[in-house]
Parts: structure tokens; C-alpha cells; sequence
């Protein structure tokens, strides 16, 4: 199964839109985390842009929801403003894209947070649309915005320059103590998440660890402007899966 959502950017004319495939259903996971976070399932939900400041229960919330997600293999498409009167047919049609290029099963069920609209075609043999899905309802949307919204992190940051900072304090990390880049971290934790050119890990000789992701976890709009389509390449075209301690 694959869930869906979005974030949108229009200071930047940007969407990134997130697809997390999970071969079995997260919802049970999702459902544990919540509850130990005092949230209910069904009524409460985990969401990316809640203010999270002075709540600890929160940030414990989302780093459990990020173990859940990055469990999870993952793309990401970046398209513009333009696109959000017809983003279900690009939604439907890259979905489409990522089955073929990872060779994943069909048929596949696709879970589309609600609010994206856009005619869809697909054949029923390879995937099952289920559009307008309720993230407190269908769990697995929660990943979806979990990934979207770290994926724009790391396609804002390249753009805008705008690089914060957070002091690895109180951590068992080979940088606690430290300053260290978010987007830095964020990559670091993310990259191996990420669909990826399949290649033989043993027959790699040297650090020649970096893995194509274009074609099989990034995709991006023929429409975006040059700026933001030159960020997103750079940010998302190919993933170092070496070592970096």
C-alpha cells in the first residue's frame, strides 16, 4: 500500500508531494504511538506543522512517527503551484511511475489525503485509488506528512539558504555535544529510505556508495521554474549510502 500527502509552498511556487509504501498496513503501529503520546486514534492525529514547543509528549510523538516512517521505502514529487487544481492526476500517474521502476506488486492500493483534486485514470489489475482519505481514519496518511514535510525541509533549505541549526544535547550520537545542520540530519536519517537504483552492494569497490534516485524515488513537474527544478535535482537526484561516521 501506498499513502499520500503534501506540502505546500507558495512563498517558493513549490509542492512536495510524499509516497510511503508499506507492503502491510502501519495503522496498528500508528494507533500504539498515538496512544502512548495520551492522543486517540480516530480523533487525534499526528501532523507535521502542529507547534510542538513546550510539549514534550509531542516531540516524542514525532520521533515515534518517524521510526514508523522511515521503516518505510519512500518518493517524492516536486511540482508547482500550477498543479494543485489537477495534482490527483499527477499523483495517480507517478504512482503508477514509482510501481513500475521498483518493481513493487500489484495490484497496489493508493491512499490519497483528502483536499487533492484532479481527474485520475488507472488500471484496476495495478492499482486501486482510494482518494479522499481522512488522516485520522487511514493512518498511514500520517507518514505521508511526516515525509513531505521533511523532504520541503531539505528542498527549502537548498533554496532559500536558510540553514538551521540544533545542538545534539542529551543523545548517544557520534556528534552529541555538537552544532550540527538540520537538513544535515534530516538527510542523514532519511537517505536510506529512499526507492533507489538497484545495485550490487558487494561488487562496489571503493566509496562509490552514491545511488541513483531519480527515476525511482524523486520525480519531478516539467512545469516547476528553473530554480526550484535545479534545487530539487540537486536535493533529491541521488543518496550516498556509505558510512558517515
Amino acid at each position: 500500500m501506498i499513502f499520500v500527502d503534501e506540502s505546500i509552498h507558495s512563498e517558493l511556487d513549490l509542492i512536495c508531494v510524499s509516497f510511503v509504501y508499506s507492503p502491510d498496513d502501519p495503522g496498528s503501529e500508528i494507533d500504539r504511538v498515538l496512544k502512548h503520546a495520551g492522543l486517540e486514534p480516530g480523533l487525534d492525529e499526528y501532523k507535521s506543522g502542529v507547534q510542538m514547543s513546550g510539549k514534550p509528549h509531542l516531540h516524542a510523538l514525532r520521533e515515534s512517527i518517524g521510526d514508523i516512517a522511515l521503516g518505510c521505502q519512500f518518493a517524492v514529487y516536486v511540482a508547482p503551484l500550477s498543479e494543485l487544481s489537477s495534482l490527483q492526476t499527477s499523483v495517480v500517474k507517478i504512482a503508477l511511475e514509482i510501481i513500475q521502476a521498483n518493481a513493487l506488486p500489484t495490484p497496489q492500493h493508493l491512499f490519497i489525503d483528502e483536499g487533492m483534486v484532479g481527474g485520475y485514470s488507472a488500471d484496476a489489475t495495478r492499482l486501486i485509488v482510494h482518494h479522499g482519505c481522512d488522516s485520522k481514519q487511514v493512518l498511514g496518511v500520517q507518514l505521508a506528512d511526516y515525509i513531505a514535510y521533511h523532504c520541503a525541509l531539505l528542498l527549502k533549505t537548498h533554496l532559500t539558504g536558510n540553514v538551521k541549526t540544533i545542538k545534539l544535547d542529551g543523545t548517544p550520537h557520534p556528534l552529541a555535544g555538537e552544532e550540527v545542520a538540520l537538513d544535515w540530519m534530516v538527510r542523514t536519517d532519511m537517505r536510506r529510505s529512499f526507492f533507489h537504483e538497484p545495485r550490487d552492494f558487494e561488487s562496489i569497490e571503493g566509496d562509490d556508495f552514491f545511488f541513483k534516485v531519480s527515476g525511482y524515488g524523486f520525480f519531478s513537474s516539467s512545469n516547476l521554474n528553473p530554480a526550484v527544478q535545479d534545487a530539487a535535482q540537486h536535493t533529491f537526484q541521488e543518496v550516498y549510502l556509505g558510512c558517515v561516521w
